[in-house]
């Protein structure tokens, strides 16, 4: 079965994408950032730590 995103997670990916958050890809890490923000998911489980677990990624102030 496809997955579907639904609009305001697509409008929180680009919004990663566009402030350089994170990288664009599609279908990847700036949508499964914005999917799990949107539905505000408190654990987000994951072995990259390129992009979404790199402890070097500070809020930007």
């Amino acid at each position: 079965m496809p997955f579907n995103p639904t609009v305001e997670s697509v409008q929180i990916s680009q919004i990663y994408i566009e402030k350089l958050i994170m990288p664009q890809k599609e279908g990847g890490d700036a949508l499964h950032l914005a999917i799990a923000s949107f539905h505000q998911v408190d654990i987000l489980l994951t072995w990259n730590c390129t992009h979404l677990a790199n402890p070097n990624k500070a809020v930007q102030k």
